[in-house]
């Protein structure tokens, strides 16, 4: 699309060169100056439109994790589905860090190896 434009106005601009009348170049350097400005307001947006879609893809990821998540009764750890090694809660609410925790055989409780 921009290659169709560049060349249009570039065939516009050739006209007007040939021409002597000033209004018409001035008319046709605004042009220029306006699709330059639309170009680059065009990437802007483009970027923008991908970190949105980074975000959104974060989120949904954040929120299938959450649908899976089984919160333990204490409040200090949860399960995801078929896993066998709980996870640190307070990571996940602070940071949304899904770090395993770490069982003390000795006493037998669940610790984060972040968090103890």
């Amino acid at each position: 699309m921009y290659q169709d434009i560049s060349q249009l106005i570039h065939d516009i601009s050739s006209l007007a060169k040939k021409s002597k009348d000033l209004e018409l170049k001035e008319k046709v350097f605004n042009l220029i100056n306006l699709v330059i400005d639309l170009k680059c307001e065009n990437e802007d947006l483009r970027e923008k439109l991908k970190l949105l879609e980074c975000s959104l893809k974060k989120v949904e990821e954040d929120t299938n994790f959450v649908q899976k998540m089984k919160i333990d009764p204490k409040g200090d750890k949860f399960w995801l589905e078929g896993e066998v090694v709980p996870y640190c809660l307070k990571c996940w609410d602070s940071d949304h860090k899904k770090i395993h925790m770490q069982l003390w055989e000795d006493v037998g409780i669940w610790l984060c190896p972040e968090n103890h």
